[in-house]
Order: structure tokens, then C-alpha cells, then sequence
């Protein structure tokens, strides 16, 4: 779906906002050749509504305004990081934030980060949950955190990638924190096999992967320990294997988990899911481990 308005548009599918184009209006002598273009799947039935913004200065020769359904690849998904902006700033059935609590150069970074994943989701929420709720399910399914800068107070997204430079994290060691707790990694504590519940755009009914499976791990336990998750937002059989391969490598990882005390104002900073280094190598423990932030109190 193709929209082009002399001035600009904004388009909406299904009474949501989706995109738009030049949406402050700015004075452009002609901009049909800078359109809003949606993917949206050819078998369905969607109501669309057009807000068409005039010319400024008016040239006396009307709003131009065109519609264009063009058949490509398939495609029926929507950027995670454009529905989370949606949650947060929509006014009528978002959370109605100004745009200006939103770190737009990290979103924007986020969103090319989904979009080079191919990382597209597709929902039929009908405000049964929270917004909350809702945000929660989509950040499971992309993998990421999201919340306030604990420094600027704006909006961020962290997609929990690994695509972070060692060197460049932060470090703490027993001068800034204290160990309540910890858990030591274990084999008996993974899961080795992963199946994902997911929608096939396609036929609009359920389906699922084949078993995904770390056969390491399986020889390692001696047995099979499987797992179901659901991820209705996933349109696609590819996107469903990809997920599965990253879930199952996150699953399949034993992992440390520490419970930690840090002085106050050394980590304050740390937003969820970011990672740092825990360097406790002169301790009885002595480990140097990178650690992603969890619950934060």
C-alpha cells in the first residue's frame, strides 16, 4: 500500500496510526515522490483512512492524493521498535507521552537493528491487557529491554544482543560490591530442546517449528529437556526458526546469577539488560564474568 499527498500524509490502518510522512507540515512545493509506504497482507480486509496535509503556501491547484496497491513479497509484520514508540506516545489508546521523553537516536538505532533481523511482529491486540502487559510480550519477542535512562530520563531500547565490545563495559569488583547471593552454573538447570508456537500469516492459524535442539547439551544431561514457548506475534516459519535458535541458545547456556549489593551511586546508572563486568577473580569466588542487569532495586 502506497499513499502520496502533495504536502504529506499520515495514514491509519485499522483506526491505528501506522505511518506518515513530512508530519510537521513543512512548506514542500511538491511531495509526491516522497510517499508512505505500509506492507500489508494481500488476503485481509483493512480499513484505511488518509489525513492528507495541504500545501503550504495553498497554490490554488488542490491537495494531490493517490492510492496504490502493488503485490510484492510477502510481508505482515510491524517493527518492534515502531509498536513500543506507539505504546508510548499515542494518545488515544497509547500511553500519550510527549515524543520529546523518547531518546530518538536510540530508538531509530533499535528500529534498524529489527529491521536488518528482518525482525517483524504482527498482533491482534484488543485492549484486553495492559499497555504494559502488551509492551512486556513484545519485548519477549524481539529479545530487548525497555525503560526510562536512569541519567537523561528518556525512553530507551536495548536489544539484548551481543553485540557489545568488552573492553568498553563497565567494570566492578569487590571494592564496589558485596555478594548476598549466587548461583554457580549447572547443566541441570538448562533446557536442550525448544519448540515455538507461532501464526502463520499466511493461513491465519497456529503452527509450530520442528525441535530445535542443542545436541551437546542433550549428551551432556543424558536426555532430552524440551520446551514450548509461545510467540503468536511471529507471522512467519523463518522468523519462528530464528527465534527458536536464539532462545535456545539463551536456554541452553548455563548461566551464573548473582544477587549483589553495589555502593550507592557506582551503579545506579545501569538500565535492565545491561551488560557490565563482574571481576571477582581475588575473591573466594574468583570468577571475571560478563553480566547483564536484572531486576534493580
Amino acid at each position: 500500500l502506497t499513499i502520496r499527498a502533495d504536502n504529506g500524509a499520515a495514514v491509519f490502518i485499522n483506526s491505528a496510526i501506522y505511518g506518515w510522512t513530512n508530519r510537521n507540515n513543512a512548506d514542500i512545493p511538491n511531495n509526491q515522490n516522497n510517499p508512505v509506504t505500509i506492507p500489508i497482507a494481500s488476503h485481509r480486509i483493512f480499513t484505511v483512512a488518509v489525513k492528507a496535509y495541504d500545501e503550504i503556501p495553498h497554490t490554488g491547484n488542490g491537495t494531490y492524493m493517490s492510492v496504490d496497491l502493488s503485490l510484492g513479497a510477502s510481508q505482515y509484520a510491524m517493527n518492534p521498535a515502531h509498536i513500543l514508540y506507539q505504546l508510548l506516545t499515542n494518545s488515544d489508546w497509547g500511553m500519550g507521552y510527549p515524543a520529546a521523553t523518547i531518546d530518538d537516536a536510540n530508538f531509530r538505532a533499535a528500529a534498524d537493528t529489527f529491521y536488518a533481523e528482518k525482525m517483524g511482529l504482527s498482533f491482534n491486540w484488543n485492549n484486553q491487557t495492559t499497555i504494559e502487559a502488551f509492551a512486556q510480550i513484545v519485548a519477549d519477542h524481539a529479545s530487548l529491554t525497555f525503560g526510562q535512562d536512569r541519567r537523561t530520563g528518556l525512553f530507551r531500547i536495548l536489544p539484548l544482543r551481543g553485540d557489545y565490545i568488552e573492553d568498553d563495559l563497565p567494570v566492578f569488583t569487590k571494592e564496589d560490591v558485596r555478594v548476598i547471593s549466587y548461583q554457580r552454573p549447572s547443566l541441570a538447570d538448562t533446557v536442550n530442546e525448544i519448540i515455538i508456537q507461532y501464526t502463520d500469516a499466511d493461513t491465519g492459524k497456529d503452527a509450530t517449528t520442528s525441535p530445535l535442539q542443542n545436541l551437546a547439551n542433550i549428551q551432556g544431561q543424558g536426555r532430552v529437556v524440551s520446551q514450548t514457548l509461545s510467540f503468536p506475534g511471529i507471522p512467519s516459519h523463518d522468523l519462528a526458526t530464528r527465534v527458536g535458535i536464539r532462545e535456545l541458545e539463551a536456554r541452553s547456556t548455563a548461566l551464573w546469577k548473582f544477587q549483589l549489593e553495589f555502593k550507592r551511586g557506582t551503579a545506579t546508572y545501569l538500565m535492565p539488560g545491561e551488560p557490565w563486568i563482574l571481576d571477582l577473580l581475588d575473591t573466594e569466588i574468583g570468577v571475571r564474568l560478563v553480566m547483564r542487569a536484572g531486576e534493580i532495586d
